[in-house]
This record gives structure tokens, sequence and C-alpha cells, in this order.
């Protein structure tokens, strides 16, 4: 938000959870739809809290993506091969433990795969063959 934009006290913030890669197109719809419903004294900012460590090329994700929690800490950080997941991914809690750490190869899950209780205690170890 730019500094010469005012928000009225009593204003909220609000987060949407998509699908992972749909962060664009729904910030784009609720753009659209500020403007077609003169929403301007209402919705003050939209963030898309994504940070692009790496690049699109060709319109597809490349390199390492972290996508970022609204507490500002991190959600997930992962790497794309032309647009698609593969190798190491890692998922955050909230409250900074982790949720589960996994390969993927070709965009299926490969390998070992860890999920984690809120308290960032082991929960279970699972294996993925060719997404399986």
């Amino acid at each position: 938000m730019s500094a010469q934009t005012s928000v009225p006290a009593g204003a909220q913030w609000f987060a949407l959870h998509t699908l992972s890669g749909q962060e664009n197109k729904v910030k784009m719809y609720i753009e659209k739809f500020k403007k077609a419903e003169e929403l301007d004294e209402y919705i003050f900012e939209i963030l898309l809290p994504t940070e692009v460590v790496s690049e699109v090329k060709g319109g597809k994700k490349t390199g390492v993506w972290k996508y970022y929690l609204r507490s500002g800490g991190v959600r997930a950080t992962g790497t794309y091969k032309g647009g698609i997941c593969d190798g190491l991914w890692k998922w955050w809690r909230e409250n900074r433990k982790p949720l589960q750490v996994g390969r993927f190869k070709g965009g299926k899950p490969e390998g070992i795969w860890k999920r984690y209780y809120e308290s960032g205690k082991l929960l279970d170890v699972g294996a993925y063959s060719a997404g399986k």
C-alpha cells in the first residue's frame, strides 16, 4: 500500500486460501469485481503473498518459489520445472512448525514424505512411487 493511501479506523484484514498456482487468478478476479461493483471504499489493498525467487519462462514457473502466510512466515517452498512441481517441497503451519516435507518428480509425489503434528513432532512417514 502506498504512503498516500489512507485506511479508515476499524478496517480489517481477510485472507483467502486458494489452490497453489491459482493466486494470480484469484487476485485478478477480486480486482475486476472491486472495479465492477465500485468497492474502492471497502477493499483497500489486495496482496499476493508470493515471492518469486526464480522466474517464469514461456509462461511457466521455473526454479525455487516461496509462498507466504499472512503472518509473514513461510507457507511453502519448492521447485518448479516447466510449470510443474519437481524436487523438494516443504510446508509450514501458521505457528511456523513443519506441516509436511516431500519431493515431486514430474508433478507427482515421489520418495519419502513426512507429515508433522501441529507441535512439530513427526506424525507419519509415507513412500510414493510414480505418484502412488
